[in-house]
């Protein structure tokens, strides 16, 4: 009985210790978030985009729209369904509005993701962002995907996470390629990026997936991208100024 004791004793103090040796070797949040905005000004999608969609809900026929993201000022998305009506769907921080034929709507779905993610030319910038969307990023933690190893920002919880446990805002990265593949908000809504696909000069997901928690089911997906010409009293804000916190987690 004491030798069994003392088996368990050691099989805690190991898991223990390999617990201490994994959070030990995740890097700080800000090199993470530097090594995710390095690969977004690697794929060419740190300026304000304008992007052609088609939105496709679980019922009924697809809605065509634009979608026209900005770095720094938010996002909005308008979409048009086959008699005419019209949605426009604004986001800004954590601040979401949608109006139907110019009509101010209470009840809506999200369908408009934080694109403006994928689009922070600095670790500075997305952290900013994160913030703003209600996600703590001085977190980091390892997460998993499928068959993909994540850092995650924020701290979010799981995937095998219990239904009825709040999921933290936070920002789901691959760990080796730092390409952007989850987004969850404080609603509890999901934002699955699928895989990133050459837009001539823009690398973007080639559709975004849409899941809130009461069962609603939507899917993004992108036809066209391209760059929208900053005015000339715009500033870009210092988008590519990097620092210590944007070299790659390797260096």
């Amino acid at each position: 009985m004491v030798r069994r004791r003392h088996r368990a004793r050691g099989l805690c103090i190991g898991v223990a210790a390999l617990a201490v040796a994994a959070q030990a070797v995740l890097p700080p949040p800000e090199r993470v978030a530097g090594a995710v905005a390095e690969a977004n000004r690697a794929a060419g999608r740190v300026l304000p985009l304008r992007i052609e969609v088609e939105l496709q809900l679980e019922q009924g026929p697809p809605m065509t729209g634009v979608l026209v993201s900005h770095p720094a000022l938010g996002a909005r998305l308008e979409v048009r369904d086959p008699v005419g009506s019209v949605e426009l769907h604004g986001l800004q921080g954590g601040s979401y509005t949608m109006t139907r034929d110019g009509r101010p709507q209470e009840i809506f779905h999200r369908v408009l993701p934080p694109l403006f993610l994928l689009q922070a030319g600095s670790g500075m910038r997305l952290r900013e962002q994160l913030h703003r969307l209600g996600a703590d990023a001085r977190r980091v933690r390892l997460g998993r995907l499928g068959d993909r190893d994540c850092y995650v920002l924020g701290d979010g919880v799981g995937s095998g996470a219990p239904a009825n446990l709040q999921a933290a805002p936070s920002l789901w990265t691959d760990a080796r390629t730092h390409e952007a593949l989850r987004v969850l908000t404080r609603e509890g809504i999901e934002y699955r990026l699928g895989p990133e696909t050459p837009f001539q000069t823009i690398r973007l997901p080639a559709w975004i997936e849409i899941l809130e928690p009461d069962g609603f089911r939507a899917r993004l997906e992108l036809r066209t991208a391209a760059p929208v010409p900053l005015s000339p009293t715009e500033p870009e804000r210092g988008e590519n100024d990097t620092g210590a916190g944007d070299r790659a987690i390797s260096e």
